[in-house]
């Protein structure tokens, strides 16, 4: 079985209206990750970061201004 066919089988189960196929498919990601990793608890708990993650945490250290403004 390869992941195309796992994203086959997971759009048409998953193919309602209102449903958040964006918050399932990384609970998806997670759980297939936490089931095939091996020697690494992390991955096995499912805590990794992402690329996106990791560029969104840096832009966001990045442009944090240590100087408090007045203004509101």
């Amino acid at each position: 079985m390869n992941i195309q066919s796992l994203k086959h089988a997971f759009k048409q189960l998953f193919n309602e209206q209102g449903f958040n196929h964006k918050e399932a498919q990384i609970d998806f990601k997670i759980g297939l990750i936490a089931k095939y990793s091996l020697g690494n608890v992390n991955l096995q708990r499912g805590q990794f970061s992402t690329k996106q993650d990791i560029n969104k945490r840096r832009e966001e250290i990045c442009h944090y201004s240590f100087i408090k403004s007045n203004e509101c």
